[in-house]
């Protein structure tokens, strides 16, 4: 995922992202762990808006973009 300001902290701290490469605009690209059973991440990552992306994988980007919706 690519987290932008505020945001990469809070990735560290709720889910235990890894940040492994920064990016010349400020954000960051991050990597987490998740258990695609449990829902309670997924409020996480919605809930900081528009500075998360997805980057892959794709069938996570789209369980994200189907709850957003909903």
């Amino acid at each position: 995922m690519r987290c932008r300001g505020n945001v990469i902290h809070r990735i560290k701290e709720y889910l235990n992202g890894q940040q492994i490469k920064n990016c010349d605009d400020g954000s960051s690209i991050m990597e987490i762990h998740i258990v695609e059973k449990e829902q309670w991440w997924i409020g996480v990552v919605l809930s900081q808006g528009k500075e998360v992306e997805i980057i892959e994988p794709e069938h996570i980007k789209e369980i994200l973009q189907h709850c957003d919706r909903s």
